[in-house]
């Protein structure tokens, strides 16, 4: 689950161009009344349903088909000092029962427990 901090934390507009991906938000605003709870949409080319994320939120997705593609619009540009990231089971979602493939740094991202939201 990947975000940015503040001051850099952005919204973010997603679709899936190709494939079909379980995509997930994780609301890190504390003053929300959804603050820590997970949102969980279904984006695929065939379904053309966009998702919108106001800035507070981390953002992950686990693919189901073969392959899939991502086209995320956001509202501030990266910022390598900013970028987080939440271990994807540490906060209650059941992801799908099948072989995970992670990245160096998705497997070494912190435990939901050890961040604070903002």
């Amino acid at each position: 689950m990947h975000y940015q901090s503040p001051p850099m934390d952005h919204a973010k507009l997603i679709y899936c161009v190709q494939g079909r991906v379980l995509d997930v938000a994780l609301d890190l605003r504390c003053k929300s009344t959804t603050c820590l709870q997970y949102f969980v949409n279904d984006l695929s080319a065939d379904l053309a349903k966009l998702v919108y994320l106001e800035s507070g939120f981390a953002h992950g997705f686990y693919v189901l088909s073969d392959s899939a593609v991502l086209i995320y619009s956001v509202t501030l540009v990266f910022s390598p000092e900013h970028d987080q990231g939440i271990c994807w089971n540490s906060f209650g979602l059941s992801w799908p029962e099948f072989d995970l493939i992670l990245s160096v740094r998705d497997a070494n991202s912190s435990l939901l427990v050890d961040i604070s939201p903002f």
